[in-house]
């Protein structure tokens, strides 16, 4: 049977745990381009009996793995392994006296400090509050968040005041966690031939993604890296390997 190979399939991740296997997972979803580097150290011996210093023996000092690729999608858990951050549940809630900048003028924009804001009443500060015509100013952006002043506030004693109402939303808080330990396996099929394919990576820790991209011409994506560590937990019988197993079904000729 041929041998050509062209790949593809889901790239599943979960937190290894302290037994070495796989936590609970969640599939990356599309990743256009995935890899394994590998990578060796050696030290060369050269020859020093017939002049020429040919090169006799190396010595393979240590060997290296990483996987790299890219997501396509900003799925939470995604981008809490390339940020070391936590995926965040907001609550939506009420608010109300938020104090806004002091001194708008028109064509000031001012921000509220919860976006996906509804049902927004402004107040000025005067001692009896008088509420601000919402004429006087407009949404502005996406996220019902950012208004602009768009007629004169000098009747209104400021800082003005906000209340309002904002819906539940989901976060990422960056910087909020140390790189995890994760378990990833490749489930994939081998397209040319239909035979199934995985690959176990036992222990990896993914980089800080090197850039986020905030406006794209089209579509977003993240570049990933991550170190393949060894996993004591996962050597073979003969107490080699630890990094990475691939398996694949045998096909009937």
């Amino acid at each position: 049977m041929s041998q050509l190979v062209s790949l593809q399939g889901y790239l599943f991740l979960a937190e290894r745990t302290p037994t070495g296997a796989p936590g609970r997972m969640w599939w990356a979803g599309n990743v256009p381009e995935a890899q394994l580097e590998l990578s060796e150290e050696k030290e060369e011996k050269n020859e020093s009996f017939s002049g020429g210093r040919a090169l006799y023996d190396t010595l393979s000092t240590q060997s290296r793995g990483r996987l790299t690729g890219i997501f396509d999608e900003w799925k939470p858990k995604n981008l809490a392994l390339g940020l070391y951050a936590t995926p965040l549940d907001i609550a939506g809630a009420s608010v109300t006296g938020e104090e806004l900048p002091e001194g708008l003028l028109v064509g000031d924009y001012f921000s509220l400090r919860h976006p996906y804001a509804s049902s927004l009443v402004i107040t000025d500060s005067a001692g009896t509050p008088v509420t601000v015509d919402a004429e006087n100013y407009k949404a502005a952006g996406h996220n019902a968040r950012t208004y602009e002043v768009v007629e004169n506030l000098a009747t209104y004693t400021q800082p003005l005041l906000a209340a309002y109402t904002y819906a539940a939303a989901e976060g990422i808080e960056v910087f909020s966690t140390q790189p995890r330990e994760i378990y990833v396996i490749f489930d994939g099929i081998n397209t040319r031939t239909g035979q199934p394919v995985t690959y176990d990576l036992y222990r990896t820790k993914f980089d800080l993604f090197e850039n986020v991209g905030l406006i794209h011409e089209g579509y977003g994506q993240l570049n990933f890296g991550a170190d393949i560590l060894i996993d004591v937990l996962n050597l073979d019988v003969n107490g080699k390997g630890g990094y990475y197993r691939m398996t694949r079904k045998v096909l009937t000729p």
